[in-house]
């Protein structure tokens, strides 16, 4: 009887629990959509693309504060090199201004025409603090007609020595006038394929020191940005920012949109949250994102979960269905040669990456070298 009874009160309090979460879920959403008065604000976007990829002062940090200076110096001049040619090959072109247009966009798409901007919290002057100059800014803006307002920043830029195209969007949705916030959330993710030899770690995080690739800037991933006269990049760009910004709202549970679900499934491998990633790229597939991307996406996740089998699995039928698919090979190539130790399919898989344009992979290359060398010595 007593174990009975343990049961029912566990069943009950799983019930309820389940029930509290989407209770929870659903009075966000209801929050969000019922809203009448709905704002947003965007906190002054870079009109430039940051670019930050050398490596030097993050390797001479390790050194303590005798590096620093000298670390600081080196950046400042790699960085520039780099960000002459970038604004030289732009022009014109205004990411702040095309970081406006893709957020207005997506948050329309939600609240439609009574959608009104307002202006960032961007100064205190004439307030002891922060919190009183958004105390006052409330204050204002509820006796506009403004009920919810959404506040968001932006970060984008190329960082790293891999020269890595990412963006980070901060956001938090507050209730006017009295400011109690009713979500939150950053989201930071990289453009581009995922790689299962990928480190993961926050492109745009320039504090932690990072010796992974040497004290070089990868020439080659520079100048795949700054060719085709920039078209890769703003187009590249464009469309990180339309996912961050779709993640953040698919999070937010008002959109369930394939590259929104995507970018949170980015954004939660980063975390190291293998789980939710999988569940994000499967949500993706499922809304019709494109197929090979995402399953790359899940079969990663799956791998770092442990599941090596499952992951190999997953990327053989993405081989399948879509042969020309670079990463998916090269995925393969660094788990058979790293993992499973299947040395023939690792250099069948790592030769057709190469084909396909993957990069070179040192640590594959020498491990099938060491192979072969061991078979020849027979």
């Amino acid at each position: 009887m007593r174990t009975f009874l343990v049961h029912c009160i566990l069943i009950s309090l799983v019930v309820t629990n389940f029930i509290g979460c989407a209770t929870k879920q659903n009075d966000l959403r209801k929050t969000v959509l019922e809203t009448k008065g709905p704002a947003w604000s965007l906190k002054n976007p870079p009109h430039k693309l940051v670019v930050a990829v050398s490596p030097a002062g993050k390797t001479l940090r390790i050194a303590g504060s005798s590096g620093l200076l000298v670390g600081a110096v080196i950046d400042a001049s790699v960085n520039a090199k780099y960000q002459d040619k970038l604004e030289e090959l732009l022009k014109d072109y205004d990411p702040a201004t095309v970081a406006r247009e893709i957020v207005e966009k997506r948050l329309r798409e939600i609240w439609g025409d009574g959608l009104r901007e307002v202006s960032p919290l961007t100064s205190v002057a004439g307030y002891r603090n922060q919190e009183d100059a958004q105390r006052a800014r409330l204050t204002r803006l509820g006796k506009d007609g403004i009920t919810l307002l959404t506040d968001l920043s932006l970060t984008y830029g190329i960082y790293g020595p891999e020269a890595t195209l990412a963006a980070k969007v901060s956001a938090k949705v507050l209730r006017v006038p009295d400011g109690k916030i009713v979500w939150r959330k950053t989201i930071v993710a990289p453009f581009g394929p995922l790689l299962a030899d990928a480190r993961l770690k926050d492109p745009t995080d320039l504090v932690s020191p990072d010796v992974s690739s040497g004290l070089k800037v990868n020439e080659d991933a520079v100048k795949y940005w700054l060719a085709d006269n920039g078209t890769v990049l703003k187009e590249s760009y464009e469309s990180l920012i339309d996912g961050v910004v779709s993640a953040m709202l698919c999070d937010l549970q008002v959109s369930e949109n394939a590259a929104g679900y995507y970018y949170l499934g980015k954004h939660a491998l980063l975390r190291r949250d293998y789980k939710t990633a999988e569940e994000y790229f499967h949500k993706a597939l499922q809304k019709g994102f494109h197929s090979s991307d995402a399953t790359d996406g899940r079969s990663i996740a799956t791998a770092k979960s442990g599941n090596i089998k499952a992951a190999i699995e997953l990327t053989k039928q993405t081989c399948s269905t879509d042969p020309q698919h670079g990463p998916s090979w090269y995925n393969l190539a660094w788990w058979y040669s790293t993992e499973s130790h299947d040395l023939e399919n690792a250099r069948m898989c790592y030769e057709k990456a190469l084909s396909l344009g993957m990069p070179t992979n040192k640590k594959i290359e020498k491990i099938l070298s060491d192979n072969a060398a061991q078979k020849s010595r027979r």
